[in-house]
């Protein structure tokens, strides 16, 4: 890959993948930057193999999903998405009672716990949809699925998980 390539690709991804990775290590900022900087390590080692059968966007995706996979087996004491107790909004802990933000914490934790309790592949999939905010086209090319399958595996996922949600109180 050229230089200038990379660097371009660099400044348009980086706080993207950043980002997306931030999700995928439960925002610890440190481990997110390390991660993302090896994603892009991995992304100008391997760019010569990107056929562009996918959208580019979706292959780095690919590429960080897997490095922070290959970082998790490595180390067993990390965690992806078991705790996401910051993830209240600002906006909304200054409208609400501190009651009230413990119960939505808590909704969300056990929303969490139920979700990593399900298939692999509906599981991918929710989060790739509702956490990564990635399109059914997106998801479609990165699991090199039709975009008819992503959603009929959408729509099972969360079928599957309202049923879950029915078995417990929240």
């Amino acid at each position: 890959m050229i230089e200038k390539e990379f660097v371009a690709l660099y400044e348009t991804y980086s706080e993207f993948l950043f980002h997306y990775i931030g999700k995928l290590v439960n925002y610890q900022d440190d481990l997110a930057e390390e991660l993302t900087q090896e994603t892009f390590y991995q992304i100008f080692i391997s760019f010569d193999r990107f056929r562009g059968e996918c959208d580019i966007k979706t292959w780095m995706c690919q590429i960080a999903k897997n490095t922070c996979y290959r970082q998790f087996r490595k180390n067993k004491r990390l965690k992806c998405m078991s705790d996401l107790s910051d993830f209240t909004d600002v906006l909304e802990c200054l409208e609400k009672s501190p009651e009230d933000i413990f119960v939505q914490k808590e909704q969300r934790n056990k929303l969490i716990q139920l979700i990593m309790q399900l298939k692999p592949k509906y599981r991918d999939l929710l989060l790739m949809y509702y956490f990564d905010e990635l399109s059914i086209r997106e998801i479609a090319n990165q699991m090199r699925i039709t975009e008819n399958d992503v959603k009929v595996v959408l729509h099972r996922g969360k079928k599957t998980l309202k049923k879950k949600l029915g078995s417990i109180t929240l």
